[in-house]
């Protein structure tokens, strides 16, 4: 398990040398870029079983989770991909 939660981070490219990488959390960041994490999923973390990407902007995408789920079957069974948007009251 790895958590970099809540550290700012707008690319997770760095951490794909981490091949054997079951479990991250990386909520609370500033990730937006869809192909980015979907390239990471289908070429260096094919063992991933769950993934934390709450209060991304990514979330926002149209379709995140079919995207991410397709190359990552590990991942295919819901919760095991969280990706709340966080809602601030009026």
């Amino acid at each position: 398990m790895l958590d970099v939660s809540g550290n700012g981070l707008a690319s997770l490219t760095p951490l794909g040398v981490l091949t054997q990488l079951e479990q991250l959390s990386a909520s609370s960041n500033k990730l937006s870029d869809i192909t980015e994490l979907v390239d990471l999923l289908g070429l260096s973390w094919r063992r991933m079983q769950t993934l934390d990407l709450s209060a991304n902007e990514l979330c926002r995408q149209r379709r995140y989770r079919d995207r991410v789920v397709v190359m990552s079957p590990s991942l295919s069974q819901p919760p095991l991909l969280t990706c709340l948007l966080l809602t601030l009251p009026a």
